[in-house]
């Protein structure tokens, strides 16, 4: 059976946002985001990343954050769409938790909490993870380049995208994958992603 739920994960930098709209144009396809996608999950990422209140959350609480707006989503958006029959995109999911919390986090107490929340509230679960991976100094010279909607985990340090780059490749050895070189043209990404998309 071909996957029906795809999420879209990489670094900052990487793409796979500019990727993934070239596909929302198409019929029988749900495009959605982490955190966020639903109603309630907008406003846990508002929260998550508002300038003042954001940047001053503890690792776990960001953890749970993200949990919550997960779950919201998936109840609300993505669960209904698999059911009517649609294929979900989603930018981010449950890989990006355990990339910027758990690795760059340093919050490694709370990886068994991690997967038991995704065993027990994760359903359905990611059919295939699809990782754009971009050097992480080609990644952040690019952040650095472009303008619009940004947040404080762009101003990270190199060593704590590092980190998070190393988060995921943990992360993937344990679900099925498909890699991604993000350091090529923007185009010649997109062009990858729509080959494995379709």
């Amino acid at each position: 059976m071909k996957p029906r739920y795809i999420v879209v994960c990489g670094g900052e930098g990487s793409g796979k946002t500019s990727a993934i709209k070239h596909l929302a144009t198409r019929s029988g396809l749900l495009i959605t985001r982490e955190p966020g996608g639903s109603p309630f999950a907008e406003i846990v990422r508002r929260t998550m990343f508002h300038e003042e209140y954001g940047r001053g959350l503890s690792v776990e609480t960001m953890f749970f954050l993200m949990w919550a707006s997960r779950m919201a989503n998936i109840n609300d958006r993505v669960a209904p769409a698999l059911a009517s029959g649609q294929i979900v995109v989603s930018d981010r999911g449950d890989c990006c938790t355990y990339a910027y919390q758990i690795g760059a986090g340093k919050a490694t107490h709370l990886e068994p909490v991690f997967w038991n929340i995704r065993e027990a509230c994760l359903i359905p679960k990611p059919d295939l993870y699809v990782f754009f991976d971009v050097d992480v100094e080609i990644g952040i010279a690019r952040v650095n380049s472009r303008r619009g909607e940004g947040n404080f985990f762009d101003e990270k340090t190199i060593d704590f995208h590092r980190q998070v780059r190393a988060g995921y490749m943990q992360f993937l050895k344990k679900v099925p994958h498909v890699i991604v070189d993000a350091n090529q043209s923007a185009e010649s990404v997109r062009q990858r992603f729509v080959e494995i998309v379709d």
